[in-house]
């Protein structure tokens, strides 16, 4: 059976025959596992040729393809360079340690994702010193190798191992003990309950031979480019500890939340969630370190790994460990806190005074998605807001008020009243009128007035005030008596006032922008049901020629 091995210039004697499948097992880079394995494709055609070879090295042959001309003609022609797919961690390494991947003269060059992935790696380990582009002149991207990572160039081991390696081995003083887990991590057995402590006994002894001697070349002139912790790793947290600094993102916290009865949750410091059998001795521990990690059907469950001491975890981890600062408004204030994270991992928090630019995002972008509804206005305020929008809506120079260009002019807003707010004040205390002013534009505050007066003079001396209806716009409402004869009805911005014309209980009778032809055609109506219904009002035939009045036939 052809494989790629038979792909190879190896000449075994005797083969005449040769069977082609049209696969091939290729390795490829898991970035959710952070593992490379192999996986079956479609071979190339380059190698279906290089595979019938094979038949007839020392004599005639015969090749089987088990596939079609159709087939072969889809093939690629030569298989995908492995840089695209593999795992660049020690690639890349080795490339800083010659010069940098970018001046090197390669027949493929780093893909930009991958290589991208491997220096994140590389300086999470402290092997590469990475600038991000917004500190480099180019706009580029550069990394620098490290002390530490001069002395990985050179250890025959993955990196990720290599550095777990050789700092548990420092940190402990029990070569031997770290080679054992190192060797376990690093094969392809199948851990039973996930828990690698339970295989140490099986680690194979060669490799651990050969790991405890790599520990031993090495750890003295890596180990002083790191800071040393002020204790020993005892034995126990070894296996914790070991993991935890070969794959520092897979170190993962229990969640608080409920679990299910076959799956325990954790949240990793990489951000993403990890699955644990319940079953498994892990499931108990607050905090593990994953060795192996496995994602099907969406779930990542963990394979192989450790539990972690949470002290141990803060320390491999504290390049991960960030100040989160949280503003929120909470019961009506602004609240800060500043939560201590570990990758994803939030570890503590406390209460702190509310910077004042946190502040300025938090509180626009809820006046952004709640409007002037955060605060407590006034009725002046409720008004000018009201008279401002709409004169907007027919005069394009008056802003809008609209929720995005209040949060927009958020400090016009809130005025003089920031400090109060930052000493935890409630938005209710905070009187928006001036700030609503002052984004109108005073000049054109000044001319509210005399564009939408506050009140109108009715026929019967008395004056009544201009409210606005969400749909009708300026409105009076008005004992219908009140209006008789009001031939020269007021307008507003070149519209009709509405009138709600009520009766003498208050009660509406009518609605109407168009009060002469109310009275020219559906007085009468109204008229004749309520006469009866309030007989000591006057409802007199013509409504032109009668006194307006808000009183009673006998009083008047």
């Amino acid at each position: 059976m052809a494989t790629d091995i038979a792909e190879t210039s190896l000449t075994v004697p005797g083969v005449n025959c040769v069977v082609d499948s049209g696969l091939s097992r290729a390795p490829r880079f898991d970035v959710s596992r952070e593992a490379t394995e192999l996986v079956t494709v479609r071979e190339s055609r380059s190698s279906a040729v290089q595979r019938a070879g094979r038949a007839h090295r020392t004599g005639p042959g015969t090749v089987y393809r088990c596939y079609s001309q159709t087939d072969f003609a889809r093939m690629m022609r030569f298989a995908a360079p492995e840089m695209d797919s593999a795992d660049l961690t020690e690639a890349a390494l080795l490339a800083h340690a010659w010069s940098a991947p970018a001046e090197l003269r390669l027949p493929t060059d780093f893909p930009a994702a991958a290589l991208g992935r491997a220096e994140d790696t590389l300086a999470n380990l402290g092997a590469l010193a990475v600038l991000d582009s917004a500190g480099a002149d180019s706009g580029e991207r550069i990394a620098e190798i490290t002390d530490g990572g001069k002395v990985l160039a050179r250890v025959p081991a993955d990196p990720r191992m290599a550095h777990a390696l050789l700092l548990a081995s420092s940190w402990s003083d029990n070569v031997q003990e770290v080679a054992k887990i190192v060797a376990v991590v690093s094969g392809d057995e199948r851990i039973a309950g996930a828990d690698i402590t339970r295989a140490l006994q099986r680690a194979p002894k060669r490799e651990v031979a050969r790991f405890a001697g790599i520990a031993q070349r090495f750890m003295d002139e890596y180990a002083p480019t790191f800071e040393a912790p002020g204790k020993k790793v005892a034995r126990a947290d070894l296996p914790g500890v070991t993991i935890g600094l070969a794959f520092p993102g897979r170190i993962a916290k229990r969640r608080s939340r409920q679990n299910n009865d076959r799956f325990i949750q954790f949240l990793s410091a990489q951000g993403s969630g990890l699955t644990v059998e319940a079953s498994s001795p892990l499931s108990s521990d607050p905090w593990i370190a994953a060795s192996e990690i496995q994602t099907i059907g969406g779930i990542t469950h963990v394979r192989a790994g450790a539990p972690v001491n949470p002290e141990w975890a803060e320390w491999i981890g504290a390049a991960m460990i960030t100040s989160v600062p949280n503003v929120v408004i909470q019961n009506g204030r602004l609240r800060a806190s500043v939560r201590k994270q570990l990758g994803a991992i939030p570890l503590k928090s406390k209460q702190v005074q509310v910077p004042m630019e946190q502040a300025r995002v938090v509180l626009a972008q809820a006046v952004r998605d709640r409007g002037l509804g955060l605060f407590r206005l006034s009725r002046n305020a409720e008004e000018l807001v009201r008279k401002a929008r709409y004169i907007s809506s027919r005069d394009e120079s008056w802003p809008e008020l609209s929720n995005d260009e209040l949060a927009d002019h958020i400090d016009e807003l809130i005025g003089g009243d920031w400090q109060k707010l930052l000493k935890g004040a409630t938005l209710s205390e905070v009187d928006v009128t001036t700030g609503l002013k002052t984004i109108i534009g005073w000049d054109k505050v000044a001319q509210l007035d005399s564009l939408i007066p506050d009140s109108i003079e009715l026929p019967s001396g008395n004056r009544v005030r201009v409210v606005f209806d969400p749909e009708r716009g300026p409105t009076v409402r008005v004992k219908l008596q009140e209006c008789f004869g009001f031939r020269k009805v007021p307008d507003v911005l070149g519209e009709p006032l509405t009138f709600e014309l009520l009766s003498p209980a208050g009660r509406p009778l009518a609605i109407t922008a168009d009060l002469e032809n109310f009275f020219n055609e559906s007085y009468q109506d109204v008229r004749a049901e309520m006469r009866g219904r309030y007989p000591k009002h006057p409802w007199p035939d013509d409504p032109w020629t009668a006194p307006a009045t808000n009183r009673t036939k006998r009083r008047s």
